[in-house]
């Protein structure tokens, strides 16, 4: 199917489905109420990722160059650091 102009899917379930990989070339606007983005796999980020509210990570996190926190932060549980801080 080829869509020149703007598509609108107005159902209230599952709206569209990609088997296979889905090449976007502009911005993933998710803008409804509640999650916007789910992803239930590995993901890859090879730019900048930017964070506008609060975060939450469960589950072990590696980062394997250089972190740079410019606000208060809170670290609960046992913090590792393995070089200087």
């Amino acid at each position: 199917m080829t869509v020149g102009i703007q598509l609108y899917l107005t159902n209230t379930s599952l709206s569209l489905v990609a088997s296979g990989q889905a090449n976007v070339s502009g911005p993933i606007l998710a803008m409804g109420s509640g999650t916007g983005l789910a992803v239930s796999n590995n993901s890859t980020i090879g730019g900048t990722l930017t964070v506008g509210s609060t975060t939450q990570i469960n589950g072990a996190t590696t980062v394997s160059n250089t972190l740079s926190v410019s606000s208060t932060t809170t670290i609960g549980g046992n913090t590792s650091i393995a070089n200087t801080l």
